[in-house]
């Protein structure tokens, strides 16, 4: 073979978003793209702020000598400087730039945490459902990814969790909101995470890290707070991107951050920078750091992606179908009229709708739809989700 195993593996047996990507490409050359409702994607529609789009022009203008060169692996000081200082008001923790890296997004971030903390056969825990990436990218490092199933509210199981934990477990990983179900963790969640952790960690005598997926905790509706897990265990690397707040997912720009308090931080931070430079990340995009520094508090989509969320959940309930309301993000679980999901999802297509199985995030019986879309393609789907549903009752 003269390729990588894993590799052959994968471009015979391709994701089923890409999979999803290709069916869309082929639906919209047969009937225009305007006639195709695809909600299986999680990629912003949404123009950037306009106060992106002038500090984008404006640094751009000024051409600034060196601007565009390598810098530390870490990222700029100053952008460094930029995230503490939100980190502290947004939690109340003493984070310096010393605990910040800037990341190629957050999928950058969560390889970059991987690749420094997992040794081969280490476990990382995940609740289900999940986004589905994070089993191969752990794998890509020898680690093991154990998933815990969901419960019926879908809120992390901690006696399963408890149970789970081994010698070998090296992290738990915990995202609010959740892709895909939208779902915050509670504060009574956070601290029994943080007991569990600190309890097995000192029946174990290891360290167990908390990775804290926080992609869209700025992106909450209703005036919901979003508690994060930094405030709860010492322990814990939090990643974000902001893709979904600035709605820039094709700049690849994000960071992680670990706790001020956590148990050989230097060591952790010392980590993640190597395993950016050797992944061969070296450093997030320079422009996009210089512009995003101007922009620590730019508002974001809330009453868009809320008016969204909004429209869809209630179109959809009063058509009978049993959905899980997000309380952040843009994603939708909807119950299955079937139990085989994916046998729904293909009846959906039929009537031009792009949706993904449950099954791809661990949620069998469901499916998942995205609302950062156009508003004309969620007005434009409502007629197929109210044949698809008639067809299969």
């Amino acid at each position: 073979m003269p390729i990588a195993d894993k590799i052959q593996k994968g471009i015979t047996s391709p994701t089923y978003a890409s999979r999803l990507a290709a069916e869309s490409l082929t639906l919209q050359n047969q009937y225009g793209p305007e006639k195709i409702f695809d909600l299986s994607v999680s990629n912003p529609v949404l123009e950037p702020p306009p106060e992106f789009v002038k500090e984008l022009q404006t640094f751009v203008d000024a051409r600034q000598s060196g601007t565009h060169r390598y810098m530390e692996n870490a990222g700029y000081s100053a952008n460094r400087v930029m995230v503490a200082e939100q980190l502290k008001r947004e939690t109340g923790l003493n984070f310096s730039k010393d605990e910040v890296i800037m990341t190629c997004g957050s999928s950058g971030a969560l390889n970059v945490v991987f690749r420094g903390l997992f040794n081969p056969g280490e476990e990382l825990i995940s609740f289900a459902p999940f986004y589905p990436e994070y089993a191969p990218y752990v794998e890509n490092y020898g680690g093991i990814c154990k998933i815990i199933p969901a419960g019926p509210d879908f809120a992390p199981d901690l006696k399963a969790m408890e149970t789970a934990v081994t010698p070998k477990t090296k992290a738990v990983i915990i995202n609010s909101p959740n892709n895909p179900t939208g779902l915050i963790c509670s504060q009574e969640t956070l601290k029994g995470i943080s007991d569990v952790l600190t309890r097995k960690g000192a029946e174990y005598q290891t360290t167990i890290y908390a990775i804290s997926d926080d992609t869209y905790c700025r992106l909450v509706f209703d005036g919901v707070k979003c508690p994060r897990l930094l405030n709860y265990y010492a322990n814990t690397i939090a990643l974000t991107s902001y893709s979904g707040e600035l709605s820039i997912s094709g700049e690849r720009i994000g960071y992680a951050v670990v706790h001020p308090d956590c148990q050989d931080g230097k060591d952790v931070f010392g980590a993640l920078v190597y395993a950016n430079r050797t992944l061969g990340f070296v450093n997030c995009p320079a422009l996009m750091q210089n512009v995003i520094r101007r922009l620590p508090d730019t508002s974001m989509y809330l009453k868009d992606y809320q008016r969204k969320r909004n429209y869809l959940f209630g179109k959809l309930v009063g058509m009978g179908y049993k959905v899980v309301k997000p309380a952040g993000g843009f994603f939708m679980l909807v119950k299955s009229p079937l139990k085989d999901d994916a046998a729904f999802v293909s009846e959906l297509k039929k009537h031009l709708i792009l949706a993904v199985p449950g099954g791809e995030f661990q949620a069998p019986g469901y499916f998942r739809i995205s609302f950062c879309v156009e508003d004309k393609t969620l007005e434009g789907a409502m007629n197929g989700f109210q044949k698809a549903l008639a067809s299969v009752k």
